[in-house]
């Protein structure tokens, strides 16, 4: 499910619910898909923890902080720039995830 609508899943989130709930400004659309994004994470988390796929390290932490650090980041930028210029930085955003996974940076 988090392969679905998480992380990857996000992109097409944004997308649908910016189509679905025209009466919602898009701050808004990207707030909640970060949102589930985050439920779902969490949700995979312990099930990987709860089997024993997954355990937690000195490096893990570093994950940790980070992703609380850019996400509070995200928050308080969200707030503040315009719907372009967050749509902008999204894009880039998946372009970097991409290039990342595909072995390219």
């Amino acid at each position: 499910m988090n392969g679905l609508l998480g992380t990857g899943g996000g992109i097409i989130l944004v997308f649908l619910l910016g189509k679905v709930l025209k009466n919602v400004e898009r701050k808004d659309v990207f707030a909640t898909t970060l949102m589930v994004t985050l439920v779902l994470s969490v949700v995979s988390t312990l099930m990987y923890l709860s089997k024993g796929v997954i355990s937690f390290s000195a490096d893990s932490i570093s994950y940790f902080l980070s992703a609380g650090v850019g996400g509070y980041i995200g928050a308080y930028l969200l707030e503040r720039l315009s719907v372009g210029v967050v749509k902008k930085v999204f894009g880039v955003l998946v372009i970097i995830a991409g290039a990342g996974m595909a072995g390219v940076i």
